[in-house]
């Protein structure tokens, strides 16, 4: 499911800046990457992770 949302929202918005989280491994985090995520997070991920991967793809560098 969520590798055919990645797929539509690449086709339609192009710059969509897109963060993929997965409990299923790294396997389904590198098909994510492949088809277009922009950072992957794998299950369980603090806060901070999140937050710094937001700054980061939003152009506000990493969170202190």
């Amino acid at each position: 499911m969520a590798d055919s949302t990645i797929r539509v929202l690449r086709a339609e918005f192009p710059h969509l800046k897109i963060i993929a989280m997965s409990g299923g491994g790294q396997p389904r985090l590198d098909i994510a990457q492949g088809l277009g995520a922009n950072r992957t997070l794998a299950r369980p991920f603090e806060s901070k992770e999140l937050l710094t991967a937001i700054d980061e793809l939003m152009g506000a560098g990493p969170t202190p």
